[in-house]
């Protein structure tokens, strides 16, 4: 008896697609067994041991899915029942069906978009440098395949695509952090702009997004992440939003060492409205900086995560009853030990700000 296993393995951009298929579709999916060569008398044929034979093919079954991959096992595998997978299952298709679409937005470096339009968003969520686009699409068919994975449990998708260290950790950060942002779930968080996905797919997606953010993290030590810089600062601060770097330098607020420490005190603008809740993330080299503590400001409900990882500090405040407002206001203050002396870079990320318009 003979065994044909016939593969088509390809990762092939939109030009080539429709040709690609036309080749699968023309492997034969079966043989006549009567028109197979006959065995000869005496060959010393013996039988195939399943085992060893798999052992055998195991090496290649293991490799990263490619988007091929991905396509075929979205196309062809049975769902796993349940709400959760159905939202996966959402999530994924947008993400397959526009992964190069998403790529080339990711990592633009230009002041207009894929289309040619002007940039709207080039101060609010920053795109990652180009240089980096092929970890940018590893990160992006990573979290494809765990999406993916979670839908079908398919086989085919048990080894996850690597995280570079360093450049290409930042890379997944910035790129998950940018995305992040960028999904939009209902027609009300952006008025004219039709919705990415449901809320169910973009939670999937966002749970996802985090846990690679955090798997990565760690990996980026001494990695600035690798972000387009807006070719002009905005002249005047939007209001609710942190002011800029320079004019936090104009107005006089810095930060002074005192012995061995360094109190960094984290301010925003909210000259109309309240502050209701925020989240920032405070950055810095390990190499030279510990945090150590953390102080609550005018904002209630105040939590802050140190040292997880060692480079980053979370700050998170929520109040429910807000009266914190104006220009400059103290939303925390944190402290770092100097375990070296270097010229180095404190950074800052407002990853949310929520305020009452009145």
């Amino acid at each position: 008896m003979y065994r044909f296993n016939i593969g088509v393995l390809a990762d092939a951009g939109a030009p080539v697609w429709a040709t690609w298929k036309r080749l699968r579709a023309s492997v034969p999916t079966c043989f006549e067994a009567e028109l197979q060569p006959s065995r000869a008398v005496g060959d010393d044929c013996g039988a195939v041991d399943p085992i060893g034979q798999w052992k055998q093919c195991q090496p290649m079954s293991r490799q990263p899915p490619t988007w091929a991959t991905l396509q075929s096992v979205f196309d062809v595998c049975d769902r796993v029942s349940g709400s959760s997978a159905a939202a996966c299952e959402a999530a994924v298709q947008k993400l397959i069906s526009n992964h190069e679409r998403v790529l080339l937005d990711l990592t633009n470096g230009s002041t207009t978009n894929i289309e040619g339009r002007k940039l709207t968003q080039s101060f609010t969520l920053r795109r990652v440098v180009p240089e980096p686009r092929e970890h940018v699409d590893s990160s992006l068919r990573e979290r494809a395949r765990r999406l993916l994975y979670m839908a079908t449990a398919s086989s085919a998708l048990t080894t996850p695509v690597a995280i570079a260290k360093a450049f290409g950790a930042a890379a997944w950060v910035a790129a998950a952090k940018y995305l992040d942002g960028c999904i939009q779930s209902s027609p009300e968080e952006k008025p004219g702009r039709a919705h990415d996905m449901t809320p169910a797919a973009a939670a999937a997606m966002r749970g996802v997004m985090a846990v690679l953010r955090k798997e990565a993290a760690p990996l980026t030590v001494g990695m600035q992440p690798p972000l387009v810089t807006p070719a002009t600062e905005p002249a005047e601060p939007t209001a609710g939003r942190a002011s800029s770097r320079r004019q936090m330098a104009d107005s006089g607020l810095q930060h002074q060492q005192q012995g061995t420490t360094l109190e960094v005190v984290v301010r925003a603008n909210a000259e109309v409205g309240r502050f209701v809740a925020h989240q920032v993330e405070m950055m810095f080299d390990p190499a030279v900086f510990q945090a150590t503590a953390c102080v609550a400001g005018a904002v209630s409900g105040f939590t802050c995560t140190l040292q997880d990882p060692v480079e980053r500090a979370l700050l998170v405040a929520a109040d429910g009853v807000p009266t914190a407002s104006g220009r400059a206001v103290w939303l925390e203050t944190v402290t770092l030990k100097v375990k070296a002396s270097a010229v180095t870079l404190i950074r800052g990320d407002i990853v949310e700000l929520v305020r009452y318009a009145s």
